[in-house]
C-alpha cells in the first residue's frame, strides 16, 4: 500500500499525472456528476463517489 501510494505521488510530482507503469489507471476528476474515487489498498481500485452531498456540504461550510 505504501509503495503504491509513493508511486502515484512521485508520478504526479514528476509529470502532473499519477498514472505509471504497473499501476491501476487513476482517471482524472472532471465536472461530471460522479467523480471516480481511488481506493488504495491490497486490491487498489476505482469506485464512483458515494457521498457527494456530504462533500458539497463540507465545502459550503468551509467557505463561511
Amino acid at each position: 500500500v505504501s509503495l503504491t501510494t509513493q508511486e502515484y505521488f512521485a508520478n504526479f510530482i514528476k509529470n502532473g499525472n499519477p498514472n505509471g507503469v504497473g499501476l491501476p489507471s487513476w482517471p482524472a476528476a472532471n465536472s461530471s456528476s460522479t467523480v471516480p474515487v481511488m481506493h488504495i489498498g491490497i486490491n487498489t481500485h476505482i469506485e464512483p463517489e458515494q457521498h457527494r452531498e456530504r462533500y458539497l456540504l463540507m465545502e459550503q461550510n468551509s467557505k463561511k
